[in-house]
């Protein structure tokens, strides 16, 4: 005997349980959202991509203007992707150990380096930006403090563009 009633969401599925449903079937990227709501991922029905379409006809022979912009929004789109894996890391470093340090740092291309304006210091002190993937921070945040690195700052992205 089926006692079950089905109800179509358009959003917010995972406050559903446990009052007003059993069970949600949900399209999750991160699955922070089903955490917070204590919910348990019981089984995974199927993996989907996120794609853009354009007619071929337009980005091969078309309105250029057309085109042009469509090629805009990518690049705008991949700009937030790519944000969200990167994080940016700034610290400040004593001159004296300033290039030991930088040469095991990543970045994307070169780290930013700018003096910091203190007319006291015996030391010279720089101020030392990097965008660095956010998979690496953990492990680089000691580095940094151990090679000399003070008041270490961590931010999150908006847009990267490659």
């Amino acid at each position: 005997q089926d006692n079950a009633h089905y109800v179509h969401s358009r959003g917010a599925t995972e406050v559903f349980p446990p009052e007003d449903a059993d069970i949600i079937v949900d399209n999750s990227a991160t699955g922070s959202t089903l955490s917070a709501n204590r919910l348990k991922i019981i089984d995974e029905i199927f993996v989907s991509s996120t794609c853009l379409y354009a007619h071929s006809h337009l980005m091969e022979e078309g309105d250029p203007v057309r085109k042009q912009a469509i090629e805009k929004f990518v690049t705008l789109l991949k700009s937030v992707i790519d944000a969200h894996q990167r994080a940016i890391l700034e610290f400040n470093i004593p001159e004296s150990r300033l290039q030991e340090l930088c040469r095991t740092l990543p970045a994307m291309r070169q780290p930013t380096i700018s003096p910091l304006h203190d007319a006291h210091s015996l030391d010279q002190w720089f101020g030392v930006k990097i965008a660095v993937q956010k998979s690496v921070l953990f492990d680089l945040i000691p580095i940094i403090k151990a090679g000399g690195g003070e008041g270490i700052i961590v931010y999150d992205l908006k847009h990267v563009t490659l």
